[in-house]
């Protein structure tokens, strides 16, 4: 039986990123990055105020040296978004605001504050401290043209979108979202609107939170009709879905049992079949393959366990698909607030919340453990990771893969 290791290097190594797609920028936030992103520009572009004040000539404030105000003639204001052709000369200032362009032949901003206004003259007090150049944003003193800003393979978030549109730039490149197919098997479950359900029936939970999980990951969902147990149905079930996807994954069937014929369907159709089991718990059985070069990974019917395994092996996989670098759950240390035991031979997940304190994290695991209760994965923040035969008091710093920011008590 694999490791989680051995399994997810498996799977990691049987998937390749899709193809590129250009967004708008207001269409490509949570997205991944598929091409470089240099500074087409020196930034600032040009010499600008850092000020509201005046553009002075540094050599006229000489005088400040000795304590003598100047006083300078103000030949002209300059705002931002405009500027100013005529050079400025010996004993005039130019009135700027911040972010404005700096006038020719300025060289230094005296700032406002340490100034007298007057009619067409304004006295200056104190000399900036910084010397030639106070006060003044050189071009290109934050970005130089050319420089690189962003390599391929990161989060478009917010702060990526707001750069790109200071270039002037409506579209970028990235990584197709993957089209991830979600069936589910069982002449057990039935459809979440179906009524008078049978003593023997439950609702097709999975599916639904399975797609949100593939949304929340970056993916599109593609939720297929319940599949009854039958050879025949699942077959052509598997065949429509690995026609409308990129990846598939299914819920159920895929262990020892009689009725599992989803593992059967997978070994009629599968280019190739990775594994049918994982040492992990919840979710040991967990099959990986292809059918018809599209990736496949069976997920425990248990909705709790197919919970966990999306988190640690689907996730990845997704963010292969979407190009990302970032394959992973971030993991964190926590102190966890009871003892935890992993059984021998397999790696324990354990369901909880995530607790900032000034000591530093916090894992609350004080909730139902059944892989039976799915209750066990509302409201949580991280996995606690407790590898085999491992044994932790309360107060043991514990591994935990993160799904959401800690909260703050």
């Amino acid at each position: 039986m694999l490791t989680v290791d051995e399994a997810l290097d498996q799977i990691l190594g049987r998937i390749t990123p899709l193809g590129l797609a250009r967004s708008s920028l207001l269409e490509a936030a949570g997205s991944v990055l598929a091409e470089a992103v240099a500074s087409p520009i020196d930034w600032p572009r040009f010499d600008a105020s850092a000020m509201d004040g005046y553009a002075v000539l540094h050599h006229d404030l000489t005088p400040l040296l000795t304590n003598q105000p100047v006083t300078l003639q103000v030949v002209g204001f300059v705002p931002a978004g405009q500027h100013v052709e005529t050079p400025l000369r010996a004993g005039q200032a130019y009135k700027i605001m911040t972010g404005a362009p700096l006038p020719p032949g300025a060289d230094t901003v005296v700032m406002r504050e340490d100034t007298d206004e007057g009619e067409g003259q304004v006295r200056v007090r104190v000399a900036p401290k910084d010397g030639r150049g106070a006060n003044i944003r050189r071009q290109g003193e934050n970005l130089r043209q050319g420089t690189l800003l962003y390599p391929t393979g990161v989060l478009v978030d917010p702060g990526l979108i707001g750069l790109l549109a200071s270039f002037g730039r409506s579209q970028v490149a990235i990584h197709r979202a993957p089209r991830v197919a979600i069936l589910s098997t069982g002449d057990e479950l039935a459809e979440i609107d179906a009524r008078d359900l049978a003593p023997s029936q439950i609702i097709n939970s999975s599916s639904y939170m399975l797609a949100a999980q593939v949304s929340r990951a970056g993916g599109v969902p593609i939720v297929l009709p319940l599949v009854p147990d039958v050879r025949e149905s699942i077959t052509a079930a598997l065949k429509d879905a690995i026609a409308c996807a990129d990846l598939v994954l299914t819920i159920g069937g895929v262990s020892m049992g009689d009725l599992d014929l989803v593992r059967a369907a997978i070994e009629e159709l599968s280019d190739q079949v990775g594994f049918w089991q994982v040492a992990i718990k919840p979710g040991k059985p967990l099959a990986f393959g292809s059918v018809g070069g599209i990736p496949l990974i069976g997920l425990p019917g248990n909705p709790v366990s197919s919970f966990v395994t999306f988190e640690i092996f689907v996730r990845p996989a997704l963010q292969k698909l979407l190009g990302s670098h970032q394959l992973r759950l971030p993991r964190v240390m926590a102190r966890s607030t009871k003892a935890l035991e992993a059984p021998r031979n397999r790696t324990l997940y354990v369901r909880g919340k995530v607790f900032a304190d000034a000591e530093g994290l916090v894992f609350d695991a004080d909730l139902s453990q059944s892989s039976a209760n799915l209750l066990s994965v509302v409201d949580i923040d991280g996995l606690g990771v407790v590898g085999p035969g491992q044994q932790l008091n309360a107060g043991d710093w514990v591994h935990v893969d993160l799904l959401r920011s800690p909260r703050v008590r």
